[in-house]
């Protein structure tokens, strides 16, 4: 694993890459399955490895993400999030460069609890995040604001360096060149909605159609970025929202792939 600091600019840094063309498009990924996924237990800063499950759906998204021209992937430091970074990177001849601050949001206390334990333990703050999670942090906790915040920075360094024409907070909706979310891939199936600006719409379709669109990814340049379904939903709110406004909009099952673009027209 390289650090970020380590990155350089512009499309065919790294190894391996194939095109030289500018880096315009990005992908979200959320790690595979972990033994905390499967039995829904709260795990933020948590260091759990993938499950069997989990590393099957990340070799399963790794074969389909192989056509696609990716020429640089980023990883939260977590494991979970390092082995589906190494499963995406491994086609592509490339090393995965870590990126702390893409962690998952600081459940604290909660850390390792199910919802229901949760509920009966701290009854009181529990109700209180789920009035305003934005805000209010789990005990010894960090808050979905402060987690985005970490997140939003370091999202915006990596596509400063490596996303051409990328504006930081003007790519959000209503900006001048803003796009928004448009596609979302569960348990390794890619979706995709049109590439004409759907500001605010996040689609889903069926995996068929990723190879009916395989001449444009293979023709486009890609980064992508794994992360946890925590940073997803808020670069997704932040990206068709302005904010965190739609956090809770999105669904981010494991190895879940969303698509951003930020083509300036």
């Amino acid at each position: 694993m390289k650090s970020l600091a380590q990155s350089v600019s512009g499309c065919g840094f790294g190894t391996g890459s194939r095109v030289e063309a500018p880096i315009r498009h990005i992908l979200l990924v959320r790690h595979g399955e972990t033994p905390a996924t499967f039995d829904r237990k709260y795990e933020g800063r948590g260091n759990s490895p993938l499950s069997v499950a989990g590393h099957e759906q990340a070799q399963n998204l790794s074969r389909i993400l192989a056509p696609v021209n990716i020429n640089g992937v980023y990883s939260s430091p977590k494991r979970r999030c390092l082995q589906t970074a190494d499963a995406i990177s491994e086609p592509h001849s490339l090393v995965a460069e870590v990126a702390p601050g893409l962690e998952e949001v600081d459940f604290g206390l909660w850390e390792g609890l199910t919802f229901t334990e949760i509920q009966e333990k701290y009854p009181d703050i529990l109700a209180e995040w789920i009035g305003d999670p934005v805000h209010v942090r789990p005990p010894s906790g960090e808050s979905l604001e402060e987690m985005a915040s970490r997140v939003f920075q370091v999202f915006d360094k990596i596509c400063s360096t490596q996303v051409r024409g990328w504006g930081g907070a003007d790519w959000v909706k209503g900006g001048k060149h803003a796009e928004g979310a448009k596609g979302v891939a569960s348990q390794g199936r890619i979706s995709l909605s049109g590439r004409e600006g759907f500001v605010g719409t996040v689609s889903r379709i069926e995996p068929e159609t990723f190879e009916k669109e395989l001449s444009f990814f293979r023709r486009e340049c890609f980064i992508a970025i794994v992360t946890h379904g925590g940073p997803i939903r808020a670069l997704l709110s932040r990206t068709d929202r302005g904010g965190l406004r739609g956090f809770w909009e999105y669904s981010v099952p494991p190895c879940a792939v969303y698509y951003i673009s930020n083509v300036c027209r």
